[in-house]
């Protein structure tokens, strides 16, 4: 029996040109994993597994009750035994930050660059390079066009399944026409998978540069390595084991920054019934607030935690 692993993003998906409308984003991407997976249910012998990347990972719950058989996991890190897999899928992938392209971005806003070596990457490059480190192969990749100059040579067949011609003519995209031609390049790439070579694994060291690093003092610098502005890893191997919880320390340090800056403003808002009362007595105050709090370092945030703090006790005192 022959195992695929579906790997899905939705930024990638067909149709898809902004994440404002919701339950659209998410039909489309249920609709083309559904293509997918119906293509595939119709090959003999043929186990699937699909690995739902999306923001939280349960952006095809939904599918779970349309295909029971099938397992549906949050992120492809949870993928089990993913050495037995003979192919992979990925869909609804998009083309890295700096590309000038739909939807473009690596992982998380606070990312500016990911680097295997000394080469700057998306998404899809380190999955792929994941993949064949357990050689697996990537029988096809569907995704925006301005992805397909950072997978050429590793994949045999790509889709192309927007462009940003297409983003400035959206009423005129045949959708129902792309849908076809996926169907059609996917039965090419089942047909000849056995012909498509497998992927030499690049153990070359990942890094990981921040656009945002007042983050960094707040993650454990005992179970990173912490460079300026970046964080780096062994290999991708170990990039993939580690990036669900680097995601969570991330997350907490926003937590951590947010919560204190309204912390601060509550104070502020109990202290100064009006603005104009704000504004005249505590100018430094005032224009150390107006920096974006992705911009504060450590020691700002606590000078601004400590003034506030003195305000408060005075205003208690009187």
């Amino acid at each position: 029996m022959e195992k695929v692993l579906i790997i899905a993003d939705m930024e990638g998906c067909i149709g898809i040109y902004d994440l404002k409308n919701s339950e659209y984003c998410r039909s489309m991407m249920e609709r083309e994993v559904s293509l997918v997976i119906e293509y595939l249910l119709k090959q003999k012998e043929c186990k699937i597994a699909v690995a739902d990347s999306h923001n939280n990972g349960n952006t095809l719950c939904r599918l779970r009750d349309k295909y029971p058989d099938i397992e549906i996991l949050s992120f492809f890190w949870n993928v089990k035994d993913i050495e037995t897999y003979d192919y992979a899928v990925l869909t609804g992938f998009h083309a890295r930050r700096g590309i000038d392209g739909i939807l473009s971005h690596t992982l998380r806003p606070e990312i500016k660059e990911l680097r295997i070596g000394n080469v700057i990457c998306g998404e899809v490059s380190f999955i792929l390079n994941w993949l064949a480190y357990y050689s697996v192969k990537t029988i096809l990749i569907s995704g925006n066009r301005e992805l397909n100059s950072e997978v050429k040579g590793k994949c045999a067949y790509f889709f192309e399944s927007k462009s940003l011609d297409d983003l400035q003519n959206q009423k005129k995209v045949d959708i129902d026409g792309k849908f076809a031609s996926l169907c059609e390049i996917l039965e090419s790439a089942w047909e000849n998978r056995r012909l498509i070579g497998l992927e030499e694994y690049n153990r070359n060291e990942i890094t990981i540069i921040f656009s945002q690093i007042n983050i960094l003092p707040l993650l454990p610098s005992s179970l990173y390595r912490i460079e300026k502005d970046k964080i780096l890893f062994l290999d991708t191997k170990m990039f993939v084991e580690e990036l669900y919880v680097l995601c969570q320390y991330i997350n907490a340090a926003q937590a951590w920054l947010i919560g204190c800056l309204n912390k601060i403003k509550n104070i502020i808002r109990k202290v100064y019934p009006t603005k104009e009362d704000f504004v005249t007595e505590e100018r430094e105050l005032v224009r150390l607030l107006k920096v974006p709090y992705q911009k504060y370092m450590i020691d700002e945030i606590k000078l601004l935690n400590k003034r506030a703090e003195e305000i408060e006790r005075e205003y208690i005192q009187d």
